[in-house]
């Protein structure tokens, strides 16, 4: 029940904001939420893991991905390790009624662009795949990239970094 916790960050932070902010208590709605978002983030992982060949499990591990003066920092909600293969696991507790769960996929492409540099960084051998786990509706997107996708990654991660840069 730890993974689903952890999984559930995004979700409880937003609670928390609400009580601060208003001073209200959690809902039973809010309370039940979360813990179907929970078990959706446990169910995914169980399948995952269960038709896969693991060497390691992480939560909440820590990535950094180098460019040039920059660094992104970061924490894959879980990430498995295979033989040939990282792969990223992030749950997503976005409400999908009003959103299409492949466009927040590209909301979150940088995040997993990032993720992907750490992990290539570490070791070019492998190549890395990222679920984006929407508990919301039980919905996967992935991306998959191939150590050999390297360079593109650096690059269009170095142009959005110079973006960020420019507003400052």
């Amino acid at each position: 029940m730890d993974i689903a916790i952890r999984g559930q960050q995004e979700r409880l932070e937003q609670l928390e904001e609400r009580i601060e902010t208003r001073r209200e208590e959690p809902t039973e709605t809010d309370l039940r939420d979360a813990v179907e978002h929970a078990g959706d983030a446990v169910e995914f992982v169980d399948r995952v893991e269960a038709n896969t060949q693991l060497q390691a499990t992480y939560d909440e591990y820590s990535v950094v991905a180098r460019l040039d003066d920059s660094r992104i920092v970061g924490d894959i909600d879980r990430l498995l390790v295979t033989p040939g293969s990282y792969r990223i696991i992030d749950y997503k507790t976005n409400d999908l009624s009003e959103a299409s769960s492949a466009g927040l996929a590209e909301h979150y492409r940088p995040q997993m662009l990032a993720y992907a540099l750490a992990l290539l960084q570490h070791d070019r051998s492998r190549s890395v795949c990222a679920s984006l786990r929407f508990t919301d509706a039980g919905v996967e997107e992935r991306f998959d990239w191939d150590p050999t996708e390297y360079s593109q990654i650096e690059s269009d991660l170095s142009s959005m970094v110079e973006l960020v840069s420019e507003w400052d």
